[in-house]
Order: structure tokens, then sequence, then C-alpha cells
């Protein structure tokens, strides 16, 4: 068997879900799921349950007779991995280092698997009207640790210039954008972006319900990204040519 272990939050959980299908998948070997580190101190819990997935989720169990590939100095062994999978009964997956090269062979068997099955609520149904009718932006603020950190706070400046010149990048080259915002940090948002176009601030979605931005981000047109897991994968759903995608590295055009 193959066991990946999740954690932390939605983005994060996708990826370990991700690799670790990917591997049972080359190792012709039934996955399952524990979830039992997710810890009840933090916002996070089991959010892969308003997917397409339907893998068993195990208790904790003994490791001695498993094999366990875990980070390594921020990089995957992945090619030990590959080469050495058929060898192990067991194997089980620990601290995932996030690259897409570990699942993008499998990216239409993922497709079907990250359909949110989860009943949309009547505002965010609303809302993805709106998303669809407009020349939609997705806009994503995730500050994290390291911009709320005095050792840091220069990064702080970088990120509000970041989103400044990406929105007037939109603004010139999408006619009639619509931006809309999403953020767990919603009022350092509104103070600090000045968006002279039309936008909406998503900010009624619990920190419980990291799946339902999702579900508006994917379908929005066009994006700017945060430096984070989640909102990658966001952009990861999209198959039109031609949309414009704002990273902290540069804009990239025709994904």
């Amino acid at each position: 068997m193959v066991i990946t272990d999740i954690q932390h939050g939605l983005g994060d959980q996708m990826s370990r879900y991700a690799i670790g299908k990917y591997l049972s998948l080359i190792k012709k070997d039934k996955l399952y799921i524990e979830s039992c580190n997710i810890s009840s101190n933090t916002r996070d819990k089991y959010y892969l349950d308003v997917f397409n997935i339907n893998e068993p989720i195990i208790e904790q169990n003994n490791k001695d007779n498993f094999m366990c590939f875990t980070e390594k100095e921020n990089k995957w062994e992945w090619e030990r991995i590959l080469k050495e999978c058929q060898n192990y009964e067991n194997i089980f997956l620990s601290r995932c280092c996030f690259t897409e090269e570990y699942f993008k062979e499998i990216r239409s068997l993922l497709l079907d698997n990250f359909k949110i099955i989860s009943p949309i609520s009547d505002r965010n149904k609303e809302t993805l009207s709106l998303i669809d009718y407009n020349h939609s932006i997705m806009l994503h603020v995730r500050r994290g640790d390291c911009y709320t950190n005095k050792l840091h706070s220069n990064r702080a400046l970088d990120l509000t210039e970041y989103y400044k010149k990406s929105i007037q990048y939109i603004k010139e080259n999408i006619q009639n954008p619509y931006f809309f915002i999403f953020s767990d940090e919603p009022e350092w948002a509104k103070n600090n972006l000045n968006i002279d176009a039309s936008h909406l601030f998503i900010d009624w979605n619990t920190t419980q319900q990291p799946y339902e931005d999702l579900r508006l981000m994917i379908n929005c047109k066009h994006h700017i990204i945060a430096q984070s897991c989640f909102s990658w994968w966001s952009v990861w759903f999209q198959e039109t040519p031609g949309i414009i995608i704002a990273q902290v590295s540069g804009i990239v055009q025709d994904l």
C-alpha cells in the first residue's frame, strides 16, 4: 500500500494527495490517506472530502514495515523513489516537497478527482455568475509569516508594490476588468490595495471553507496570485489559452 500524510491547509493537502496518487499508480497499488497529523490547535482541518476523492482514510499506524520517504533538504529524491518503489510492499509519504513534476502525467485524472462536489451557497452561486459574466480577475492576497515577522518587514513593501504593478498591468491589457479579491487578511487587502476599477472583496467565506474560495478562484479568467500553494492550485485548473497570470517572479501569458 501507499499512504500519504495529509497535513496543513487545502493547497498542501491537494499536493500531498496528488503526489501520493501518482506514486500509487506507478506502483499499481492502493492509495490510503492518513490525516491524524492535522493539528487540532490550528484553523486547518481535513478538506479533501469536498472533492471527488474516494480513497480510504486510515488511522495512524505503526510504520515499522513501511519504507518512509520524506523531504530531504527541501527536495525529494524523486528519481530514487520511482526506482525503488517497486521494491517495497508498503510506502509512507511524508513532508512533501512541492513541484508539479511529481504528478503532471496524471493531470486529467486529478482534474476529475479535484471536482468540488460540496453544494455551493447561494451567495457564492451569485458571485460565480458575476465571475462568468465579466472579464474577471482573481487577485489573491496572502502575506504569511514572512510578511508579518519584523525580521522580514521589508518584504511587505515588496508585496504591496507587486500587487500595484500587477493591477496596473491588468488594467492596461484587459478591457473593463473586474477584480475579485481573496485573502486570509481581508482588512489588510482593503486598506492597502488601491483598485481603481470594478472589484469585489470575497470576505464572507470562513477560514474553514477555503474550498469555497477555490471554487470561485478557478473560474476567474485571469489571475494575480500570491506566493502560496493554494494560490498556485487556483491557476493549475486553467485550460484556456491566452490567460494572464501575474506572479511575484513576473507576468506569464498563454499558459
